[in-house]
C-alpha cells in the first residue's frame, strides 16, 4: 500500500530529526574529552592521559571504542555493563593490547568507559563498534591526530 502524504511528509520529518540529532550528536563527539589508562603505571592519577599522548609515545595508532548507549538507544547501566563486559572479551581474545578508556562531555556532565584497541586496523575498529551498534569511534594516528570516524 502506497503511503499517503501525511505519512511521506512524516516520514521525511522524522528522517530530518535523525539526522539533526545524529549531527548534534557527533557535534559531542567531537567535542568530548578522551582519556586512557596506561596499565603499566601504578600510579592512577599519572596512569589516565590522552590516547594522543600515548599514540605519539608509541608511535602506534588505536582506535577507542565502547558499546555503552548503542546510537539513539539509552539502555540501563546494567545492559552496558554487560555489553562492554561482552565488546572486551571479543577484543581480547581477537588478540588486541586493550587498555581502559573513558570518554566525557566538555562540560564533564556526562562519561561512558570504553576501550583503546592497538594496532587495529580502522576497518577493523569500525566494523566492530558497528555490531555493537555504535555511530562512531575515536581514530587516533601515530602522530596523535584524533578523528571521530562514523561507524
Amino acid at each position: 500500500m502506497r503511503p499517503t502524504r501525511t505519512q511521506g511528509r512524516r516520514r521525511k520529518r522524522q528522517y530530518a530529526g535523525a539526522v539533526a540529532d545524529r549531527e548534534a550528536l557527533f557535534a559531542e563527539y567531537e567535542g568530548a574529552i578522551v582519556s586512557a589508562r596506561d596499565p603499566q603505571i601504578d600510579d592512577d592519577e599519572q596512569a589516565w592521559s590522552d590516547p594522543a599522548l600515548f599514540s605519539v609515545l608509541r608511535q602506534s595508532r588505536c582506535a577507542v571504542v565502547t558499546a555503552w548507549n548503542p546510537g539513539f538507544l539509552r539502555p540501563s547501566q546494567a545492559v552496558n555493563d554487560r555489553r562492554n563486559a561482552q565488546l572486551h572479551a571479543r577484543l581480547v581474545l581477537t588478540g588486541y593490547e586493550v587498555w581502559a578508556a573513558v570518554g566525557s562531555s566538555a562540560d564533564a556532565t556526562f562519561s561512558e568507559p570504553g576501550f583503546l584497541v592497538w594496532d587495529i586496523s580502522l576497518d577493523d575498529a569500525v566494523l566492530i563498534a558497528r555490531s555493537f551498534d555504535q555511530f562512531a569511534i575515536y581514530w587516533y594516528s601515530e602522530t596523535g591526530e584524533r578523528t571521530v570516524i562514523a561507524c
